[in-house]
């Protein structure tokens, strides 16, 4: 039993792409490739910090459905070790300087973090364990991680509280 995507779907869109132009798919967009005569075309997985969430859910269906790893990110779960760590030595630096990070990767630290403790819970350790950089403490990250986000999350609510009430002591001197 066979059936076409586009048939599936309220909107289903196609684009042409000439020779020399190069096209980047948002994370997470179901896509199709056809390329009627033979060619010399570069794909891959790009990872980035705007979606993090969305690329996590990627690579748990590719696990789930089992994709062959010539199409997944090489070593994907190592490097989101490291991005947790990046990510916790960029919030910690906007701390210091009294800034906040981009609700963005507010939400990736969040989404990261969620991945982190499935990873190593100790029933799924023994399946991720090899991904797990040496030089990364497990434990100690998913614990500064969390840290650094409330902070984040405190500080930002503190900021909005204190803009309500200068908006009201505004609003009532005029």
């Amino acid at each position: 039993n066979e059936m076409f995507f586009g048939d599936q779907v309220d909107k289903c869109y196609k684009c042409s792409v000439k020779q020399g132009q190069t096209l980047f798919i948002p994370t997470g967009w179901i896509h199709a490739v056809l390329t009627p005569v033979d060619c010399l075309a570069f794909g891959g997985n790009f990872l980035h910090s705007l979606n993090i969430e969305m690329q996590l859910k990627a690579y748990e269906i590719e696990k789930r459905l089992s994709t062959a790893d010539l199409f997944r990110f090489p070593n994907f779960e190592t490097i989101c070790w490291y991005v947790g760590k990046h990510i916790l030595d960029i919030f910690r630096g906007l701390r210091e300087n009294r800034r906040h990070p981009a609700s963005y990767l507010v939400h990736g630290g969040k989404a990261l973090n969620l991945a982190f403790r499935a990873w190593t819970r100790k029933e799924a350790l023994p399946d991720h364990e090899d991904e797990i950089p040496e030089t990364v403490r497990t434990v100690q990250l998913i614990k500064d991680l969390a840290r650094e986000i409330r902070l984040v999350e405190f500080s930002r609510g503190e900021d909005d509280y204190k803009a309500m009430f200068q908006q009201v002591a505004y609003t009532t001197r005029q």
